[in-house]
């Protein structure tokens, strides 16, 4: 199945973690696109960026915002605007929507 998403898309992967070889299904942000693969960023509903403020670059959208909803997303969220990775583009499944602030993003991963 192929699938065609644009950078700024808002996409369901299977992302590896990162202590263990299993993936999870999360949302992510396409930052640039290649041939067969993707540069993104996680999205997290984890509460670990808000415990360590300063800690990790990104923005956080919150749940109703106009931002949540242009995302598709189903919990108030943060964005990292660091720590991208490469991912094939067979680990994508589908879009939810589009990340508003990609302009911002691609600034910060400079």
């Amino acid at each position: 199945m192929s699938f065609s998403f644009e950078v700024g898309d808002v996409v369901i992967c299977a992302v590896f973690y990162e202590e263990r070889l299993e993936t999870k299904r999360r949302p992510v942000v396409i930052v640039e696109k290649y041939n067969d693969s993707s540069y993104a960023v996680k999205v997290t509903s984890t509460n670990i960026p808000r415990k360590f403020p300063g800690k990790y670059k990104g923005r956080w959208i919150e749940e109703g915002s106009e931002a949540y909803k242009m995302m598709g997303l189903r919990k108030a969220s943060f964005v990292f605007h660091e720590r991208g990775f490469t991912v094939g583009s067979y680990m994508f499944e589908n879009k939810i929507g589009v990340y508003p602030y990609i302009d911002e993003l691609s600034e910060d991963l400079r």
